[in-house]
């Protein structure tokens, strides 16, 4: 009798085999603004029984709302601290710009 195949992925064996996975799983960076850390803590939640899925090839996004939750957070807390966001928005690449780079290799 034949053995059941796993469900998991080789890269997702070679993570679950490092030893400090659960470590690193279990470790959680507070918000650079601490008024944001409870919308943050959801965001990763979230993002940790998504990313499992994504390696599978689920596209789905059930995290993009609790994203824009903690950047709105996390922006007016910059904001309040005089850091000017449209100067920090100028500096972002966006797609166009990536697929130029990439095009280019």
């Amino acid at each position: 009798m034949s053995q059941p195949k796993s469900a998991t992925t080789p890269s997702e064996s070679a993570i679950a085999e490092d030893p400090n996975h659960e470590q690193l799983v279990r470790s959680k960076l507070g918000s650079l603004a601490p008024e944001c850390d409870s919308v943050k803590s959801a965001y990763d939640a979230c993002f940790q029984e998504f990313f499992p899925k994504f390696l599978r090839g689920s596209t789905a996004d059930p995290c993009g709302p609790k994203l824009r939750a903690y950047q709105q957070c996390l922006r007016g807390t910059l904001e309040s601290i005089g850091i000017d966001m449209t100067e920090l928005d100028a500096s972002r690449m966006n797609a166009d710009g990536i697929a130029a780079v990439l095009n280019k290799r």
